[in-house]
């Protein structure tokens, strides 16, 4: 459901810009200790958080789509990783795709501080 209170739109995107920046040495942590099933529901439940605020939103949902796929491609290069008995933390494709995911994070977050920084208005 799209919100369309522009104090919603701030709140909103303020509390996501926390999220997001929690996010990466979240993601860092759970990749240096695969498979740490704590630190993993933990960031799944993050994701759903961050998807419910994205959604609400409008000007959110592409930059949040972005970091959906590339979160998604990185949890499973690591899982691929960890069944061909490979160290994760360490693994070339699992550190590409994390730099992936900081750079779509980079990019979320600069949409939300748009939108809270302009109330909600469209670009």
């Amino acid at each position: 459901m799209a919100v369309h209170d522009r104090a919603a739109f701030v709140a909103i995107s303020s509390r996501l810009i926390v999220e997001l920046d929690d996010h990466l040495p979240e993601v860092e942590e759970l990749i240096a200790h695969w498979l740490d099933m704590e630190k993993y529901l933990r960031l799944s439940a993050a994701i759903d958080r961050m998807g419910r605020y994205c959604h609400a939103v409008p000007q959110l949902v592409g930059p949040w789509a972005d970091v959906l796929i590339t979160h998604t491609e990185l949890i499973h290069c690591a899982w691929e990783t960890a069944a061909g008995q490979c160290a994760v933390a360490t693994d070339p494709a699992v550190q590409a795709a994390l730099k992936v995911l900081a750079e779509a994070l980079v990019r979320a977050r600069e949409a939300a501080l748009w939108v809270a920084e302009n109330k909600g208005r469209a670009r």
